[in-house]
């Protein structure tokens, strides 16, 4: 197996290490239990930007718990690229702002700040558990339904926010919504139904501070 370089070599290792921990069914936390390195270091390996080398020992132990060869990890996978939705939305939702809302991401900005994100959602400080960066239906199947809260028993309707984040240190609930316009149309509508929205939201949350934010990117 050829790489161009050692990042190409790292990058490919991690990915396929993320590919065979899910295979097997176990999140960041177990397979660096298992693995006996620290879940800062798994994050890392398995980033997509990573630049981590590897001892072959550290190769073996993760091997070992996923039950594969180190050959495994060294073998392309093709992979689809993910892109941005770009057909879903209201009659009036228009491609710049789809492409805004599904491109800035939290998730990019805590480990920018140097948090760590592990399950696609968990957030850590080195290896204290911070809270959950969540978006759209994970809201509910995620947060709402571990905590025992029943939504649509409790609202009038499903609320799936751009993103949130749940601060488990200070027991805060993050809400955020984002929005582009280009020209005139929802931002104003968006802003008028926030006092609705944030009563909807309290009413779920009985042991959980909120904050409600709206992110905008007006183009005129």
């Amino acid at each position: 197996m050829h790489f161009n370089n050692d990042t190409d070599l790292y990058r490919t290792i991690g990915s396929n290490i993320k590919h065979y921990r899910q295979q097997a069914n176990l999140t960041q936390m177990q397979l660096a239990e298992k693995a006996q390195i620290s879940i800062s270091y798994l994050s890392k390996i398995e980033a997509s930007g990573c630049d981590k080398s590897l001892s072959i020992s550290v190769l073996n132990q993760i091997a070992n718990v996923l039950n594969v060869e180190i050959n495994d990890f060294l073998r392309r996978r093709r992979q689809m690229p993910r892109q941005a939705n770009r057909f879903g939305g209201g009659a009036n939702t228009n491609r710049n702002g789809l492409h805004f809302e599904q491109t800035t991401s939290l998730n990019t900005a805590l480990q920018n700040a140097g948090f760590i994100i592990a399950n696609h959602f968990e957030v850590y400080d080195r290896n204290q558990l911070l809270g959950y960066s969540i978006n759209q239906d994970e809201f509910s199947t995620i947060f709402l339904r571990q905590n025992g809260i029943n939504d649509r028993a409790i609202n009038s309707k499903r609320w799936k926010p751009d993103e949130a984040f749940i601060n488990e240190i200070d027991k805060t609930v993050y809400i955020i919504e984002k929005k582009f316009q280009r020209t005139s149309g929802s931002v104003d509508e968006k802003l008028a139904t926030f006092p609705f929205k944030i009563r909807e939201y309290r009413r779920l949350f009985r042991s959980y501070w909120l904050r409600f934010d709206l992110y905008l990117s007006i183009v005129i």
